[in-house]
């Protein structure tokens, strides 16, 4: 249900936008534009899209091939250290800074 709650807002959205799109386009229609301007909205448009598409075919080729495993092997995306301050499970921090483990009496620390 909630699925297709978002895809109709999203459609209803979609909607509106190509209505106040063509409402705006019809409404230039005493303005003529030549044919320079249709080849650089053309062109333009065009290389838009392949940039935006070619961009996103290189994100998941990196992805699907391990390019980006390097990257996290060298450390840049570790874990916070417990006892730096503000972490989670620092000595001192307040009890709702605790993660979905819990608190540390319910993981068993306590004697």
């Amino acid at each position: 249900m909630r699925t297709f709650l978002i895809i109709a807002f999203l459609g209803a959205f979609l909607l509106g936008a190509l209505f106040i799109g063509v409402k705006a386009w019809s409404g230039l229609a005493g303005v003529d534009m030549p044919w320079q301007g249709w080849l650089a909205l053309i062109g333009g448009s065009v290389l838009t899209l392949a940039l935006g598409i070619g961009l996103m075919a290189l994100m998941f080729y990196s992805a699907r091939h391990g390019h980006d495993d390097t990257h996290h092997e060298q450390g840049v995306h570790r874990e916070p250290d417990p006892h730096q301050p503000g972490a989670p499970d620092a000595p001192g921090a307040p009890e709702d800074a605790a993660d979905d483990r819990g608190s540390s009496e319910s993981r068993g620390s306590h004697r």
